[in-house]
């Protein structure tokens, strides 16, 4: 648990450190949400989507499976076999 909260810490340290410069550069990243800046944002948006949710389904069957396939008996992790 400290590596999270010092990675963290120094990941705001960093960004906070590089922000006076970028500002003077003009630099600064402003995030928007808005996709109608650019034609083909839309379009990947779209088309990432079927890929996406296949994604997620095949990592909660794996997920799934795993926990179904690996049963704690007396302390120690066996594989189930088909009963």
């Amino acid at each position: 648990m400290p590596w999270l909260w010092g990675s963290c810490s120094l990941g705001m340290i960093q960004l906070l450190f590089q922000l006076p410069a970028l500002h003077g550069l003009g630099l600064v990243p402003r995030p928007r949400w808005d996709t109608g800046y650019q034609l083909g944002v839309r379009r990947i948006l779209t088309l990432m989507v079927p890929a996406l949710f296949g994604v997620s389904v095949s990592q909660i069957n794996l997920l799934l499976g795993h926990g179904t396939g690996v049963v704690t008996a007396g302390g120690k992790r066996v594989l189930a076999l088909l009963q």
